[in-house]
């Protein structure tokens, strides 16, 4: 496995949320190395205007039922349950992301630390793990 990038701090993806045996790592790559990597990996090409082109197939976004809030006593009587916010056990989201690490095993992932909200006293430090 090798590292690249800018990695930030509790960057031992093991340790922090137990995927293990991944393949190379790129953490926090700039978006002209992403376009990079897209190019160089086939997923995309360059259009004449240098924009980046990318094929999504007959799924272009995200199902309207397919958002899925864990039920649980931070969160029982603080979401608005209903056909937008569906309710997820506990249980239920342990086997799906017991799922997911299985899957990513030697899979190359593709790490960006960032943040919601702009104002200091309210960010919510977020780390996107993809492959």
């Amino acid at each position: 496995m090798d590292v690249f990038g800018k990695k930030g701090n509790n960057t031992n993806l093991s340790e922090s949320i137990g995927l293990k045996n991944l393949g190379n790592q790129f953490w926090n790559l700039s978006p002209a190395e992403l376009v990079e990597d897209t190019i160089i990996n086939g997923q995309g090409v360059l259009t004449d205007t240098g924009a980046i082109a990318i094929e999504t197939g007959e799924f272009t976004g995200r199902s309207p039922k397919d958002r899925f809030v864990v039920c649980d006593d931070k969160t029982e009587n603080a979401v608005w349950w209903g056909d937008i916010n569906i309710k997820f056990t506990p249980e239920k989201f342990d086997a799906l992301y017991n799922r997911m690490k299985a899957y990513m095993n030697g899979k190359d992932v593709y790490v960006r630390d960032a943040y919601a909200c702009a104002n200091d006293n309210h960010r919510l430090n977020l780390r996107v793990v993809t492959e």
